[in-house]
């Protein structure tokens, strides 16, 4: 029910090149065409004459050369281009001396979004909320619907719980729980953010307990 950003994979790896790069990745860096290169390229690229050498479909791609002189980084968008972008390769596929070597995987920070498509930082962001059933279950089903949609149908083999992600600018959700062959049934609205419900079955009749933060 929350809509979020795509999060992209962010893979550190650490250590010395295997010896075959070594010597193509130290004459990219001495290279003098390197300090005359600017720190940007765009996809459109403006040529002599008044051309554009124009890059249609592609990432952004960074390269940070650190000295004991200064920092440079480097940004292109869309391919890589010159020297940077040859040293951007290497390090983008070469391989490392495994035994000296480590690797981290992560992911980009969580980007929640809201109903009309601005970011909301997680810390804003509803809590989510906690839906538990108990009682005599196993013979009769459960069926539980948000907002009017069925969520679920069916005899548990447990104690079913779910957790509910709070849709992020709008009204907080309804719920209702009832139990096949009975009249009976639980109905409200989600807590606004976090909180806890629980729902005792004995026989038809459905005891609702709820705490909020």
């Amino acid at each position: 029910m929350r809509s979020s950003r795509p999060r992209s994979p962010i893979i550190v790896r650490e250590g010395p090149l295997d010896p075959a790069y070594t010597e193509v990745l130290e004459d990219a860096l001495s290279d003098p065409c390197l300090d005359r290169e600017p720190d940007a390229a765009p996809a459109a690229l403006p040529l002599r004459g008044g051309d554009l050498d124009i890059c249609m479909d592609g990432a952004s791609f960074f390269l940070q050369i650190e000295h004991a002189a200064r920092v440079r980084t480097f940004v292109h968008v869309c391919e890589p281009r010159w020297r940077a972008g040859e040293i951007m390769r290497i390090l983008e596929s070469a391989p490392t001396i495994a035994e000296q070597s480590t690797v981290s995987n992560a992911l980009t920070p969580l980007i929640l979004v809201d109903a009309e498509g601005r970011n909301v930082p997680e810390a804003e962001a509803p809590q989510p909320i906690t839906l538990s059933i108990t009682g005599a279950l196993g013979v009769r089903a459960v069926r539980l619907k948000i907002n009017g949609d069925n969520v679920y149908d069916a005899v548990p083999p447990g104690l079913p719980t779910w957790t509910i992600w709070q849709p992020i600018g709008e009204p907080a959700p309804t719920y209702r729980v009832s139990v096949a062959g009975c009249t009976t049934s639980v109905d409200g609205a989600l807590p606004a953010s976090g909180g806890a419900i629980h729902i005792r079955v004995t026989g038809c009749r459905l005891q609702l307990s709820e705490t909020t933060n």
